[in-house]
């Protein structure tokens, strides 16, 4: 759990990083395609990986939540 989170915390460690970086150029291609999509935007490509992000949180919640319940 604890290697979790913190995997977390250095993604949006990165994502705060990278939002630095395009701040301005949100509206700009990316040079990234992206598997299922294809290609994205500077600002996209933030706002996907924070969903992404949330998506592993709620993973974690459900999970902590069903061990609870089973202990």
């Amino acid at each position: 759990r604890e290697a979790l989170l913190e995997r977390i915390a250095k993604s949006q460690r990165v994502l705060e990083r990278g939002a630095r970086t395009v701040a301005g150029h949100e509206l700009d291609p990316c040079p990234l395609d992206h598997p299922l999509v294809g290609r994205l935007r500077c600002g996209e490509w933030l706002a996907f990986a924070g969903v992404h992000d949330v998506m592993h949180l709620a993973q974690l919640h459900q999970l902590a939540a069903r061990l609870g319940a089973g202990a």
